[in-house]
């Protein structure tokens, strides 16, 4: 059976798609020393351990010249440390036919393989072979002939769900049965179906588990997700609103005492202090007794722009009547989040005296779509709005007329608060489980703490870093109420402020050295993340090139896809597709009159990503375990590899390559929609039934752990950089306490990775470990919401690029551009052939269901909407209230990155 395929939305869906790609790369050029290499026939599939070996040196001693030599001499390294013999157009190495007719002629690979295996040996049998084969098809089944043709030639399976189907339900467990249970996660759930019964008389031998890293991620994810959702819900918003309220208090106080030329300044200021203000405080607080995620019904009115409008009436009604009304308008394209001005209308964020921190000209109001999963509560929709405006909109560091409110900010941020901020404060103590913040900037400083544990380092200046350099130029500490207005303290600080940069201490190889592009000061900076820098180093940064004076002539596609990151990460079937991804998208060189083709794109785009990889391998580890965010894409790393003999047959098809993508993707956009509030953005411009006589098995199944050693090792490294910084930090110490869920999910990690690595070394696994596979439950580890059982989903959404509108000509309306999205549908049932420990069997599990698309340009698109097509048609979802968005109709094709893997 093959998995069903929906069409495409039409004009208002644009999946990856298209033809093979006919051209050619061009040949090798001359390596990195400058000699050229040596001629001759070459061999074809020699990219190996040992080339990679090599080209990694060659590499390195390019990152050594000079930094305009690097982008030339690094392909040039790739090819000269690859040995003679090799055609310049072979396809890529261990693609195999499928992967060969998907992916043009091109460079040679550089394979990523896994460590060295044991002394695992795994046969080839059929399917039906299997000792559990009879009762996995009456449970699971039935299944077609292609299936089980492709379950022999692959090893695995991979089945979406379907209308009709059911899992098996648990014996006498009813409430464990579809459709939610009471755990209330689909991926946890079925897992934890697929054990069985706790009682061992009751199990069948279909209940062999397959653990995999998909089921452990996502368990991570919602563990995270759900953490993060009661953080936002509570601390942050509250450190947030003692924040704001502290220092809008201030600059009240200090206006009042300011003289005459100071207090334009002040006004501004005030003025752009008032939108977040008034945005937080439209919320409905979460009643300390709450679930602060749980589906608590908000009351009427809350964050809506008649609320807002009520408290700006408040906050901004003294303010001069021309900054009052922009700010009025600010608020209402933020509730619309109607799109960047169209030309003519006037920039309200400007007229602030705020620009964008992100490569836009102008402020993009859908930025303020509390889009993902923020639609759900009140609290977290104007929290997101509040923490969005603080993060994409600031000051240039340069511009001279936005130094007094620069200056401004910095003073009022360092004044002690009035009683005011104490009271926002002191809402704090149920949340933070010490003492309040004593001053907003110590509760700014709690909030960049936060922040950089969550997501990672702030790499543009922030507000710390402007107040360091406005205390340097005032005699006796920090500037005052007249600062701003003086001219020869602005002049003493203003070339300091024009050069304003955090002082990073982590991942220093791609944070320091790059201010020389945007340079704008934001109160609450986005975060470098390793999702954005794959991003903004793999696509096009038109505008950056434009305000430096130079034409256009990028090689890469402004078009971003989550493909690059799997590239960057070194995977060599991603690699391999990367000329057909590049036909799709094809760079655009603008300016010069030249075209960038295709070609020339995939060896940029390979070029490059082979740099990055080797900057990334340059990391100290200790980098990574430093956020959450660097730690999850630390594991993800490790599904880069291709496995050679010694591991399961299964892992070792050419379609395993394919499930190791969607692996790879489908927990990327995981990360992405967890600290979607926190990364930089990335913007392109564009201008049957079974035998009764199985019910009680006459032995006990066998499930099986992935052997991925390094997967297991960087999962539990990053359990253990999350169990640290929420110590550290005073957070949830009910979750380390003995039972506590991380302090279990920690248990289940060391276990599992202990089990997988008797299994490739060909040791005998313990019953003992056996059982454990059969009883080991992640409801313990999830935190779940009980109360809305549409969230159990595992569909979620995510945008990772704006392409940005560019007017079709002078004076006319704007067209063109979208959003590049991420998705994830209803799980695949994944079944593996096994044959270890003295036993042939089929083992399942669940894995990742991933797409990328893109949409035109609207209100982002949210979990429910995107779930609403996603699971369309599914018989127990009958009773789950999900809407559908007219704009959004169709669900996409599957990528054809997916095809080996499905067909």
């Amino acid at each position: 059976m093959k998995p069903e395929g929906r069409p495409s939305g039409g004009p208002a869906l644009n999946p990856s798609g298209g033809s093979r790609l006919k051209a050619r790369l061009p040949g090798p050029r001359r390596a990195c020393r400058g000699e050229a290499p040596a001629k001759g026939p070459r061999a074809a599939g020699v990219a190996g351990r040992g080339q990679a070996l090599l080209a990694a040196a060659a590499l390195a001693a390019c990152l050594l010249a000079p930094a305009a030599a690097r982008a030339q001499s690094a392909d040039d390294a790739l090819q000269g440390a690859l040995p003679p013999g090799a055609p310049a157009g072979i396809a890529p190495s261990g693609g195999g036919k499928r992967v060969q007719e998907m992916a043009s002629p091109g460079l040679i690979v550089l394979r990523s393989t896994s460590p060295a295996p044991g002394a695992m040996a795994d046969s080839a049998f059929d399917a039906r072979e299997a000792w559990n084969w009879k009762r996995m098809e009456a449970d699971y089944g039935p299944f077609s002939e292609e299936q089980i043709a492709r379950l022999n030639r692959d090893r695995f399976l991979l089945v979406p769900q379907r209308p009709g189907f059911k899992m098996p339900p648990l014996a006498f467990l009813p409430a464990f049965s579809h459709p939610f249970g009471d755990a209330y996660d689909e991926m946890v759930r079925d897992f934890s179906v697929m054990a069985g019964s706790s009682l061992s008389s009751l199990r069948t031998p279909s209940n062999a588990r397959l653990v995999n890293p998909d089921i452990m991620l996502h368990a991570f994810h919602r563990y995270f997700e759900y953490r993060m959702i009661d953080l936002e819900a509570t601390l942050l918003s509250g450190l947030l609103n003692a924040f704001l309220t502290g220092i809008y208090e201030n600059a009240l106080e200090l206006r009042a005492r300011a003289p005459a030329e100071a207090r334009p300044a002040w006004d501004l200021a005030i003025a752009q202090m008032a939108v977040p203000l008034t945005l937080l405080e439209t919320r409905a607080p979460p009643a300390p007794s709450a679930n602060p995620w749980g589906s608590v019904p908000d009351p009427p009115g809350s964050d809506s722009l008649k609320a807002a409008l009520k408290v700006f009436a408040v906050r901004g009604g003294d303010l001069p009547p021309p900054l009052r009304a922009a700010a009025r308008g600010a608020l209402d394209r933020i509730y619309a989040s109607s799109g960047p001005p169209a030309p003519g209308e006037p920039d309200l964020a400007a007229a602030l005296g705020l620009a964008p921190a992100y490569l836009a000209a102008k402020v993009d109001w859908r930025r303020f779509s509390p889009g993902s999963n923020y639609s759900g509560s009140s609290a977290r929709r104007a929290y997101f709005r509040a923490a969005a405006w603080l993060g994409e909109t600031g000051w240039r560091r340069d511009d001279p007329e936005a130094l007094p409110q620069i200056v401004a900010w910095a003073a009022a941020l360092a004044a002690p608060g009035g009683p005011g901020f104490s009271a926002a404060a002191g809402e704090l103590s149920e949340w933070t489980g010490g003492a309040p913040p004593a001053s907003p900037l110590e509760a700014w400083r709690r909030l960049m703490d936060l922040a950089s544990f969550l997501a990672g380092p702030h790499e543009d200046p922030s507000l710390g870093e402007a107040l360091e350099i406005a205390s340097s130029g005032q005699e006796g500490g920090p500037p005052g109420p007249g600062s701003p207005g003086d001219a020869a303290y602005l002049a003493a600080v203003g070339p300091a402020m024009a050069k304003a940069a955090p002082k990073p201490g982590l991942f220093r190889a791609f944070i320091q050295d790059r201010y020389a592009g945007l340079g704008v000061i934001t109160p609450l900076p986005q975060r470098f993340t390793l999702p954005w820098l794959v991003a903004n180093e793999l696509t096009a940064e038109r505008e950056a090139v434009r305000r430096q004076g130079r034409d256009f002539t990028s090689p890469f596609q402004t078009r971003f896809s989550a493909l690059y990151v799997a590239e960057a990460l070194g995977s060599s079937y991603a690699d391999a597709l990367m000329p057909k991804e590049v036909e799709l998208h094809p760079p655009a060189a603008e300016g010069s009159g030249a075209e960038a083709g295709p070609a020339e794109g995939v060896k940029a785009m390979r070029v490059k990503a082979r740099v990055l990889q080797a900057k990334l391998a340059s990391v100290p580890a200790a980098d990574w375990k430093m956020s959450v965010a660097g730690a999850w894409f630390a594991v993800l790393r490790t599904l880069a590899a291709d496995y050679p003999e010694g591991y399961p047959l299964y892992m070792r098809s050419e379609a395993f390559r394919a499930k190791q993508l969607e692996t790879v993707l489908g927990s990327f956009t995981e990360l992405r929609h967890d600290i979607l509030r926190y990364g930089k953005p990335n913007y392109g411009e564009t201008g049957g039934g079974g035998d009764p006589d199985d019910i009680i098995p006459k032995r006990l199944a066998k499930g099986f752990v992935e052997p991925n050693l390094e997967f297991w090792a960087a999962f539990r490294a990053a359990l253990d950089a999350l169990a640290e910084g929420f110590a550290s930090r005073g957070l949830f110490p009910q979750d380390a306490e003995e039972f506590g869920r991380l302090r279990a999910f920690k248990r289940y990690a060391s276990r599992l990775e202990a089990i997988a690595r008797k299994e490739i070394a060909g040791e005998a696994v313990s019953e003992e470990d056996y059982e454990f596979l059969r009883v080991f439950d992640l409801y313990s580890v999830v935190v779940t919401d009980g109360d809305d059982p549409e969230r159990a989903l595992s569909g979620i959404s995510v945008d990772i690029q704006t392409i940005s509108p560019s007017p079709a000509g002078e004076g006319q309306a704007l067209s063109g551009g979208g959003e590049v999205y991420e998705g994830l549908g209803p799980p695949y049932l994944m079944f593996a052939l096994v044959d270890s420990d003295g036993e042939r069997r089929v083992c399942v599990g669940l894995a990742y269901n991933h797409y990328e698309f893109i949409l035109p340009f609207g209100a982002r698109l949210t979990d429910p909407a995107w779930n609403a097509v996603a699971y369309r048609g599914l018989s127990w979802l009958e009773d789950v209230d999900l809407k559908a968005d007219p704009a959004f109709p169709k669900l996409p094709p599957k990528n054809f990155w997916y095809r080996p893997a499905l067909e």
